[in-house]
């Protein structure tokens, strides 16, 4: 259980997303420079979205995906479509409750945005007394 950050700083990992995807014109290239010029031992991750993201991303090497918004089931069928050595992260839409699934589904690892921006506010307060 409990939940850590997926990197400090822009410095600390290559994260490859959607709007990435969308500026591509021959996505297996620009992968394969990005991951030739990324500093050895920075992870790169890349998001992928549906099967032609999962093809372009395994065919050039990428090691982390992070299947974004995407059922069990297809979490699954990635998952053995990748093989060993290649995480795959779940992401998107997922709650406590659904995490499960995921888990079953063979997910190496599990992004559930509601730790942070679904979290219930804490009831603080602050009481100052003045003695006379």
């Amino acid at each position: 259980g409990g939940g850590v950050n997926n990197r400090a700083s822009l410095a600390d990992a290559v994260l490859w997303k959607d709007n990435h995807w969308a500026m591509l014109v021959a996505a297996r290239a620009t992968l394969a420079n990005a991951l030739a010029t990324v500093p050895p031992g920075v992870l790169v991750m890349v998001e992928v979205e549906n099967e032609a993201q999962l093809d372009e991303a395994l065919a050039a090497g990428v090691r982390h995906l992070l299947a974004d918004n995407q059922p069990p089931a297809r979490v699954a069928a990635w998952v053995r479509q990748a093989g060993p050595g290649v995480t795959i992260q779940a992401s998107g839409g997922i709650t406590p409750e659904t995490a499960r699934a995921y888990a079953e589904a063979g997910a190496t690892l599990i992004s559930i945005g509601a730790l942070t921006h679904s979290a219930p506010a804490a009831a603080v307060r602050l009481e100052i007394a003045v003695k006379s």
